[in-house]
């Protein structure tokens, strides 16, 4: 969804709240706005919150110039001697000079501010999903929105929604082969092809995410039956990201550095999973499934002479032909 659309979605939302659910609002998106500052309590709890020498009120649905902006106020303004307050609005909410005037004289050099709707919801679309899901609160709104992110976020939610439909749908396989078993002779001449050094901590990675890798084979061929597009699109992303991660101008040339491995499985998470084990070893597995089966990496002796200064891109779908 566009930068425009995303923020009408927002401003519809929050326009329609009751006084409660704004003030609900206000107080999660306070929280996150300062997290590391000491607050002195909710705004629905409290009818304030002070936050760094700084007073938030809501402004109710019900304001009109009848009430005035200091029977807003908190009885223990003068004690708590803010920098400054600010009313949160969720309409088009102002004081005008003279009621600032008005308030200065009451309360002395107290900066005054407003947050209306249109600086509450820009506000909000700064943050990552994660933290508007927080704040928002509401399910099947989160939706309408975060699920039309831009073309990468769709390509980061594939391989998540890969990883869970693996976890729930597969069927595990009953053992990790021996090493010595001749299952493991085609990944052995792969990695002796690809790496001078470290082949046992490669061959180490492989044997620790098989049984994970076996599920990801699992699921790619029961794609595969049906519709090999996503297939064909995770593919070519870990082709194309070999060559950038390498700067190898194919993705046929050895990988040599086992580091490459670990960039191109740390590609595959949404920066909310790079510290979650559970997604590492699984972005690890699927990076072995495709590194296994010559997506990238060198498949041949004639792949494995590399030039000193590659240009980058330089024919560079030569070999997906």
């Amino acid at each position: 969804m566009g930068k425009i659309k995303h923020l009408k979605v927002i401003e519809e939302y929050v326009s329609t709240l009751s006084d409660k659910d704004f003030t609900s609002f206000c107080d999660r998106l306070l929280y996150r706005l300062f997290p590391e500052a000491v607050q002195s309590s909710s705004i629905l709890d409290n009818g304030y919150n002070n936050i760094n020498n700084n007073v938030f009120i809501v402004v109710p649905d019900e304001f009109d110039e009848s009430i005035t902006i200091e029977s807003m106020l908190p009885d223990d303004l003068q004690q708590l001697a803010p920098a400054s307050v600010t009313f949160l609005s969720k309409d088009s909410f102002n004081i005008t000079p003279d009621q600032k005037k008005k308030f200065r004289e009451t309360t002395g050099n107290i900066r005054i501010e407003t947050w209306g709707l249109e600086t509450l919801k820009l506000k909000l679309s700064s943050f990552n999903e994660e933290v508007q899901y927080f704040i928002i609160d509401n399910d099947s709104l989160f939706t309408q929105y975060i699920t039309s992110e831009s073309d990468l976020l769709e390509e980061m939610d594939i391989i998540h929604n890969i990883f869970n439909f693996i976890k729930d749908n597969a069927q595990p396989i009953k053992s990790i082969p021996d090493q010595k078993s001749e299952k493991y002779n085609g990944i052995v001449k792969k990695i002796k092809l690809n790496f001078s050094k470290c082949q046992s901590r490669v061959f180490d990675m492989y044997q620790l995410t098989y049984y994970h890798k076996s599920l990801v084979e699992k699921y790619f061929h029961d794609t595969t039956v049906h519709d090999k597009t996503e297939v064909i699109i995770l593919r070519e992303y870990f082709r194309s990201k070999y060559c950038e991660v390498t700067n190898y101008p194919k993705s046929t040339y050895p990988v040599n550095e086992f580091k490459f491995l670990e960039i191109l499985a740390d590609s595959c998470l949404e920066d909310k999973f790079k510290q979650n084990k559970k997604y590492n070893l699984w972005s690890k597995a699927v990076v072995m499934y495709f590194f296994e089966y010559c997506d990238f990496g060198a498949r041949s002796k004639k792949d494995i002479f590399v030039p000193k200064d590659p240009d980058l891109f330089e024919n560079y779908n030569a070999d997906l032909n």
